[in-house]
């Protein structure tokens, strides 16, 4: 991949086995992460004044989607009086400013200090200090700022305003927050964006559904929302504590102070942050028998826990996990479940368990970039997608800067250890060759399997072609890799276009027998062989070119 200037990628070593599909669950080796370097301190911010440059970044942070990281970060710049704002940067390390603490509120007066910032769907979202508002904004930086919930807003059945606001959860046109009533009674409420309606998810009036006798809830944390499904946590008049949890069939209480830790650590007793996806939620708690936070996940549709991390639990590298500074992150994708988690006390590092499987992202000590790592922090819950992650390292010479996370094996059902690149993509205006990689699974069931280009030339139209058989022939300004006999080349259509990086993404819908008009059907156990062709008129010449071949040999 063609990385900016100032853009570096930590490469780990993995060495793949020989067979063509691996099974999920199990590794031919330990699988590592690659760390990609977005942005650090000294980068200029934008809209501020020339030379006015990033000093620090947020404790929790950044928010990641599709491989943009949402982040806080502070400056000093004294054309405006502007000290700190929410910003995107994404893979090409280009930084969008959404808003600046001096900015005007669609209110009047300015933001102050802001903070807790989400990035969902095609918009930021983000509070301020004092807790009086969340607001929102296009994720490009253009448009409005937008109002989601302030002082002037209802509480859903009452005739009161909100006096004050804590932490909030957001999924595309879904906020879910803590609000507080003037009688300083705390709540859990939702707003649908798309419908502009308040809803109660839980307040003081709501039954525990904590094991017991008959009680109201009492207290609520910090709540998160994902694909209609809730979590947050919470205690009530009976002094048990737990997590709400609605997995689409209203609030349960199963997680709770009643049950025991599945490591025979006691009954859990204090809870965090959890995180939720599908059927299962991650979250961290203390036993009764263990003063330090520990790591768990609950299966809904099972009814047992798991223990993710605790003192009982091997640490990659030697000995037992004995504390964490912050919440788990969870995501299910593909048919795997995976949690990130940050530790503290002995080993300051942050961790992946990928379907039993422990995996370090990164710790204390680490050498990045040429710099000792000896701080690190990541946004939860909304801190992973599959099993990429993103953080801020803090290193011992001052410094910070935030790295991207990607798992260096695929995240899949059938990882295609067969798929293996050939030929030669021929260097275009871009000064690189273009670059053809798969993601997803070669599984014709799981149909999740996706063609990545990079180096390609930027913002070019271009196609993916496909054909059974290769060849190495003058093409364009470039070479063709895929061969003309035994059925002929097949078409990906529509046309592409490449982003600022080169690159372009196709998911391939398998399902349709025919993913190309007249082509012969992908199927278990075929081989097909890929090559991605573009337009690049500022090379001159033919004023096309083609990226390199990529051979997959497909799974059931």
């Amino acid at each position: 991949m063609k990385y900016p200037s100032g853009m570096h990628i930590l490469r780990l070593a993995f060495t793949a086995t020989s067979s063509a599909c691996l099974v999920a669950n199990t590794f031919a080796q330990a699988p590592t992460y690659n760390l990609t370097k977005y942005l650090d301190v000294g980068t200029q911010v934008p809209g501020a004044a020339p030379g006015v440059l990033f000093t620090s970044f947020d404790s929790e942070c950044p928010s990641l989607q599709d491989r943009v990281l949402c982040f806080d970060g502070s400056f000093n710049d004294p054309g405006t009086g502007a000290d700190g704002g929410i910003f995107t940067v994404d893979v090409c390390g280009t930084v969008t400013t959404i808003v600046f603490n001096t900015d005007l509120t669609p209110g009047g007066g300015t933001f102050g200090f802001v903070r807790d910032e989400m990035l969902s769907g095609d918009q930021v979202a983000w509070t301020v200090s004092p807790n009086d508002a969340i607001y929102a904004r296009s994720a490009d930086g253009s448009g409005p700022f937008t109002t989601i919930v302030d002082t002037n807003s209802i509480i859903p059945g009452t005739m009161d305003t909100f006096t004050n606001f804590y932490e909030f959860g957001m999924d595309d046109n879904m906020v879910i927050f803590q609000g507080e009533d003037g009688a300083g009674a705390w709540g859990i409420y939702t707003k649908n964006l798309l419908t502009d309606t308040f809803s109660v998810y839980a307040n003081t009036s709501t039954t525990s559904p904590y094991p017991g006798a008959a009680a109201t809830l009492t207290g609520f944390g910090e709540p998160m929302v994902r694909d209609g499904r809730f979590a947050c946590n919470a205690a009530d008049s009976n002094g048990t504590r737990g997590l709400l949890t609605d997995f689409g069939a209203g609030i349960v209480g199963p997680v709770n102070s009643t049950v025991a830790s599945p490591s025979g650590l006691g009954n859990f007793s204090f809870f965090d942050e959890a995180s939720i996806d599908g059927d299962k939620v991650a979250f961290q708690t203390k036993t009764s028998g263990n003063d330090k936070f520990s790591v768990y996940m609950y299966d809904h549709s099972t009814g047992t826990f798991s223990a993710i991390a605790d003192e009982t639990i091997p640490r990659p590298g030697g000995g037992f996990f004995d504390g964490f500074n912050g919440n788990p992150s969870l995501s299910i994708a593909n048919g795997v479940t995976t949690v990130i988690f940050e530790t503290g006390d002995t080993v300051t590092g942050l961790w992946a368990w990928i379907d039993g499987t422990i995996v370090q992202v990164v710790r204390e000590g680490d050498i990045l970039d040429g710099k000792t790592v000896n701080g690190i922090s990541f946004d939860f819950p909304y801190g992973i997608e599959g099993t990429k992650t993103a953080f801020k390292a803090s290193f011992t010479d001052g410094t910070e800067a935030l790295y991207f996370a990607e798992l260096e094996v695929p995240e899949c059902v059938l990882q295609p250890l067969g798929a293996e690149n050939f030929c030669t993509g021929a260097v275009n205006s871009a000064g690189t060759g273009a670059t053809l990689s798969m993601g997803g699974s070669s599984s014709v069931a799981t149909n999740d399997f996706t063609l990545t280009v990079t180096g390609a030339a930027v913002e070019s139209s271009g196609m993916f072609v496909y054909a059974s058989n290769t060849a190495q022939a003058p093409y364009g300004n470039g070479l063709r890799c895929v061969g003309t006999s035994s059925g002929g080349v097949y078409r990906l259509s529509p046309t592409l276009f490449t982003n600022g990086c080169g690159t372009a993404t196709r998911l391939v819908d398998l399902e349709s027998g025919a993913p190309a008009t007249g082509s012969s059907e992908i199927d278990s156990g075929s081989t097909w062989y890929f090559q991605f062709w573009y337009r690049d008129l500022a090379a001159g010449g033919a004023g096309f070119n083609t990226s390199d071949g990529l051979k997959v040999i497909f799974c059931p």
